[in-house]
């Protein structure tokens, strides 16, 4: 059984999931996910490298940025409705879908 927290991930995940552009759609939430999980804990998720632009971020100024879906995740984060355990969770999972993606020729 899931946590409520990586429930809360996957739920929004679907929620503002593009049928259109699948791949698109999954890589902007992964970033996302790897992005905050980078910045709060100082270490990458697997087949992640951090942009340099989150260079003196805090979980605080994504919380408060309009980078979508960074900020959500941020928020949720610093609120305790997500841990660092329910983002790698989630990480895991999309990171399969994005193969999955490649695979079917759907990446861009």
């Amino acid at each position: 059984m899931e946590s409520d927290g990586y429930n809360a991930i996957m739920s929004g995940w679907r929620m503002a999931f593009d049928g259109v552009d699948p791949w698109g759609s999954n890589i902007s939430h992964m970033f996302a996910l790897a992005d905050v999980y980078c910045v709060e804990t100082g270490k990458c998720l697997p087949n992640y490298r951090p942009s340099p632009f989150l260079a003196g971020e805090t979980l605080e100024s994504l919380a408060e940025s309009e980078d979508y879906p960074a900020d959500e995740y941020a928020r949720m984060l610093s609120k305790g409705e997500i841990t660092t355990e329910d983002i790698r969770r989630a990480f895991t999972i999309l990171s399969r879908y994005d193969d999955w993606c490649r695979r079917d020729g759907q990446n861009y």
